[in-house]
């Protein structure tokens, strides 16, 4: 018996479960675990989200053993249909002809390339390195956070441990900074505060995001600079500096 009314297809993507009759809520609840969405909706004339939805409010679920058996048989249909394809014929190939390629014991790539073509990745990685590392540089001389474990300014162990303890404290610094930013939630210390003078740390006031923008441009970052740095569009950007007049 099916339970398909005759509506339209935006009717049917609106069903809810104060338009099921009682007979149907019934055999909904009783069919759900073990039944597969479409033959679901095709049974009630309602969509496959609309059943999803309506599941959820009854505080439905699949059974575990319903789940398995659905994944199973998804997986041996497409080995039926693989097969009937004539099979994994890159695979095979892979085994019959890639023993060719394959590195033998104790080769490396310095014995597969040539004297011209590992000295232009050497040089190719060298003036990678160099330019994570000079943007990293960038970023810590203005106070950003570092994205790598690169220690791009030196440093004593002394400071490095005193930024530790600042952070416990609820003071924000960024690895390498010398800028400490006081927020709502640090707990202020007076005398950390005067022994951060010592190592040339200076504290601020956390601040908004447009100061900042505004703060980077007066630095000479470009927009689509700052939209990078702060992980921003750069249309927002752009408004925020026009709005400033500092376009």
């Amino acid at each position: 018996m099916s339970f398909c009314p005759n509506g339209s297809h935006e009717l049917e993507n609106a069903m809810q479960i104060k338009d099921l009759t009682q007979e149907q809520v019934a055999w909904f609840r009783d069919n759900f675990a073990c039944t597969k969405n479409q033959e679901l909706a095709d049974r009630l004339g309602a969509s496959t989200r609309c059943v999803t939805r309506m599941a959820r409010e009854l505080g439905l679920w699949k059974t575990a053993e319903f789940m398995t058996a659905t994944q199973r048989n998804a997986s041996e249909h497409g080995a039926r249909v693989n097969r009937a394809r004539g099979g994994n014929a890159g695979a095979r190939n892979l085994l019959i002809y890639g023993a060719a390629t394959r590195y033998k014991a104790g080769e490396n790539i310095r014995d597969r390339m040539s004297a011209e073509e590992l000295e232009a990745m050497y040089r190719k990685i060298s003036a990678t390195r160099k330019e994570l590392f000079r943007k990293e540089k960038r970023r810590v001389l203005y106070g950003l956070e570092q994205r790598t474990g690169l220690r791009v300014v030196r440093c004593p162990i002394e400071k490095v441990r005193f930024r530790c303890s600042l952070r416990k404290h609820g003071y924000e610094i960024a690895r390498a900074s010398n800028e400490a930013t006081i927020t709502s939630d640090t707990r202020r210390n007076a005398r950390m505060e005067a022994r951060a003078k010592i190592f040339g740390i200076v504290f601020n006031e956390k601040k908004t995001m447009k100061e900042l923008i505004i703060e980077m441009s007066k630095g000479g970052y470009a927009v689509e600079d700052i939209a990078e740095e702060l992980g921003l569009s750069e249309t927002y950007v752009f408004d925020v500096l026009s709005e400033a007049g500092e376009l």
